[in-house]
């Protein structure tokens, strides 16, 4: 049986963002090359002197540009007891900034908690997250929303970390004017999360054991559609970084969504969802993933349970009344791992 994570609250990016729990070696988190690796790396082994929890936890998740909330981060052992002395790493999707401790990397105290100052820099919806240290690789990211307006602000004084994590996405980049994605979300054994388990496992201990709940996990997206025509959206494409162990970018076909999709005029708001990561039909054979990305022109791809947080950009088409093509871009931060549903 695989050891679960205690997790807090979700974090949920706009463009798009997904999950939390494979690790990477340490490093600067401070929006540079060792930023970007500090959440990648090899999945936790679950041992009984190993097994604890992380809990992060935002003082206030919802802030104007500008303004600055208190965080906590709490280690507990496997009995519950405080961990002190361990070194912890933040980092954030850009759009957030994190202002204490301003390397992002601080370690715990006797309680087992570090304590630290993050801001908003940008409007938008994006994702905060710390870690433990390499070995461990136990992590987890909330949603922080970003609102107002950036003009004016010239960003927080003196040296802040972040940005590590990407691009949470607040404005359509690419796509067609007025037409935005405002929200996305893996939906993983009908539950709605950023962590997409990607290794099929057990729950009890024998000889009570069972099958660990385990399903196909779908991208859900949410868009808003500020043109003064209706949009009818039909298909989703999917790019994910450093898809395996040489390095490739995996690129998915236009997937269709599962059921219609339309977005009023003027402000109107439509939600669709498509199958993004399929399950092996032949679970647990040492020889073969458990778990896979959906539809490239090559074919379905093995994703490995060590393949850890990775930025995925999403790109959504449709048709608005006159017939003319429309596009919507955005990113969301998933952490592919091996995760515990034994609870879900």
């Amino acid at each position: 049986m695989r050891i679960l994570d205690i997790l807090g609250k979700s974090v949920f990016s706009i463009g798009l963002v997904v999950g939390l729990n494979a690790c990477t070696g340490g490093g600067d988190t401070d929006g540079g090359p060792a930023g970007d690796q500090n959440f990648e790396g090899t999945q936790f082994v679950p041992t009984d002197d190993a097994a604890g929890s992380i809990r992060v936890e935002v003082n206030n998740d919802r802030l104007q540009i500008g303004e600055t909330s208190g965080f906590f981060v709490t280690v507990r052992d496997a009995n519950g007891g405080p961990v002190p002395g361990l070194r912890i790493s933040c980092d954030s999707e850009a759009g957030v900034a994190i202002l204490e401790p301003n390397t992002g990397r601080e370690i715990t105290d006797s309680e087992g908690t570090v304590s630290g100052v993050l801001g908003c820099e940008q409007p938008g919806s994006f994702q905060f997250g710390c870690r433990l240290p390499a070995g461990a690789n136990k992590r987890q990211l909330v949603r922080i929303i970003c609102e107002g307006e950036a003009a004016g602000f010239g960003g927080f004084p003196g040296p802040v970390a972040g940005g590590g994590l990407g691009g949470g996405v607040g404005e359509n980049e690419e796509g067609t004017e007025g037409v935005r994605v405002v929200g996305a979300s893996a939906i993983d054994v009908g539950q709605t999360t950023f962590q997409v388990d990607t290794g099929f496992g057990t729950c009890g201990t024998a000889p009570d054991v069972t099958a660990e709940p385990f399903s196909d996990t779908f991208l859900q997206v949410s868009i808003v559609n500020n043109t003064g025509s209706r949009i009818r959206f039909d298909r989703l494409s999917y790019t994910v970084p450093q898809s395996d162990s040489t390095g490739r970018t995996f690129q998915s076909s236009q997937l269709a969504f599962i059921s219609e999709v339309v977005a009023e005029q003027d402000g109107g708001e439509a939600t669709g969802q498509v199958l993004a990561f399929s399950v092996h039909p032949t679970l647990g054979q040492a020889d073969t993933h458990d778990k896979y990305f959906v539809n490239s022109s090559t074919g379905n791809v093995g994703i490995s349970t060590a393949l850890g947080f990775r930025s995925v950009r999403i790109t959504i088409t449709g048709t608005n009344a006159q017939g003319e093509a429309v596009t919507a871009t955005g990113s969301i931060t998933l952490s592919f791992g091996n995760y515990d549903r034994c609870s879900s």
